[in-house]
């Protein structure tokens, strides 16, 4: 599972189009969710993107991808203030 939490300087939902698409492009995601934080406790981040992967390759594939290259790109890099990204296997 490899699990990207975003601040944004700008409007997070911008990037959920984009993103929400990849699943269609992408054939190493096997579960695939994106999207705000829904206001839960104060110092969330804003926007979020859970992935699941068989094994950590496919999850390479996945992050390597011209598809999401593009998405992060075009969409995110322009307003990430902050990231934090893991990779978990169970």
């Amino acid at each position: 599972r490899h699990t990207r939490s975003f601040h944004v300087t700008g409007v997070q939902t911008c990037a959920l189009p984009i993103f929400d698409a990849l699943p269609a492009t992408i054939p190493q995601i096997r579960a695939y969710t994106t999207g705000p934080d829904i206001g839960g406790s104060p110092g969330h981040g804003d926007f979020a993107v859970v992935g699941d992967f068989d094994d950590l390759d496919g999850c390479r594939a996945y992050l390597t991808h011209p598809d999401h290259v593009a998405a992060v790109a075009e969409t995110l890099a322009p307003i990430i203030a902050t990231r934090i990204a893991l990779q978990i296997a169970r």
